[in-house]
């Protein structure tokens, strides 16, 4: 950590060393969640822990995050918790999701969203190297349901660490956060 800039006081690190938590909140994802699931497995990265939360689906959604786990399987390097609750919306998700985890790092990721294989580990690597850092942010590409690329969003490489300053304000608020 920088002698210069300590880090902020409402981060306070903890979780199990090495583990990556994918945090995935879902409301009547039926047509996305298993190519969502599947990227997971996919992942060059491991430990991992998935954390999902079904949020008071209608549809199919929770029959096929249940037959995606039996697929998966017991496996020591991909764990699956999954909790199924009323609906209570995306923001009461994502706050279960995180306290339900338990991992060192976190990637939140949507029902509808697919990651790179290599994006975890790229993003952890860029951690390891840089202890003071406490979030990074990729670049991410739209696409349609045929996966072919409709558009790049601007979010340009992190040439540098943002300054607690930095971080308080619109920055933050624009960022895009996938």
């Amino acid at each position: 950590m920088s002698q210069q800039e300590p880090r902020a006081s409402w981060i306070q690190p903890q979780g199990e060393r090495d583990l990556a938590s994918i945090l995935i909140p879902a409301f009547n994802a039926q047509m996305t969640i298993a190519a969502t699931l599947d990227c997971i497995v996919k992942q060059t990265y491991r430990p991992i822990e998935v954390v999902l939360i079904d949020d008071g689906s209608t549809d199919r959604t929770d029959a096929l995050i249940q037959e995606w786990i039996r697929s998966v399987g017991q496996r020591s390097d991909l764990v699956v918790r999954y909790v199924r609750q009323s609906n209570q919306g995306l923001l009461a998700c994502r706050n279960r999701s995180t306290l339900e985890s338990r991992g060192e790092y976190i990637q939140y990721l949507d029902a509808d969203d697919l990651l790179h294989p290599l994006k975890l580990e790229s993003s952890i690597e860029i951690m390891k190297q840089d202890p003071t850092l406490d979030v990074v942010i990729s670049r991410t590409q739209t696409f349609r349901e045929d996966h072919e690329i409709s558009a790049k969003l601007r979010s340009p490489p992190a040439e540098r660490s943002w300054t607690a300053r930095e971080t308080t304000g619109p920055t933050l608020a624009y960022a895009f956060w996938y």
